[in-house]
């Protein structure tokens, strides 16, 4: 019996120091590129009005497409909901490629992992909650 509520004991406070050391914020990793062109054009949107409007995402970054896998961490970001957009910015020209049809030459992708057939992924489909510690979002280009 001592030994399990020891085990217990020194289970919590390596909890308890894991959690304090643990960074605060939102962590995205992107996989599925086609090749290593480019950018990674990343954006987190807050409401549904400004969801896929580059120049109203509220944190955005710009990363380099060197590798198959890329993981991109928004430090401090307040708890609240959110959206994530990527665009694989193939030629680097900062912005989304389409035919003349209106459909993307680039491989995009949103939280979620929505794969919308017709128009762009919605906010309200892409939307998760953010608790203000800790979150790991996979995101898989199309």
């Amino acid at each position: 019996m001592k030994q399990i509520a020891l085990s217990i004991l020194v289970f919590c406070m390596l909890t308890s120091a894991f959690s304090q050391t643990q960074k605060k914020g939102l962590l995205i990793k992107v996989t599925g590129m086609r090749n290593e062109n480019g950018n990674l054009l990343v954006a987190l949107y807050n409401n549904k009005s400004d969801f896929l409007n580059a120049n109203k995402a509220v944190y955005q970054r710009i990363v380099s497409a060197t590798t198959d896998n890329h993981i991109i961490f928004f430090e401090n970001i307040p708890m609240a909901s959110y959206a994530v957009a990527v665009i694989h910015d193939e030629n680097a020209n900062g912005k989304m490629d389409t035919n003349f049809l209106g459909i993307p030459t680039e491989y995009i992708g949103t939280s979620n992992n929505i794969r919308s057939r017709f128009g762009a992924p919605s906010y309200e489909s892409s939307v998760f909650f953010y608790n203000g510690v800790f979150l790991l979002i996979n995101i898989e280009l199309y």
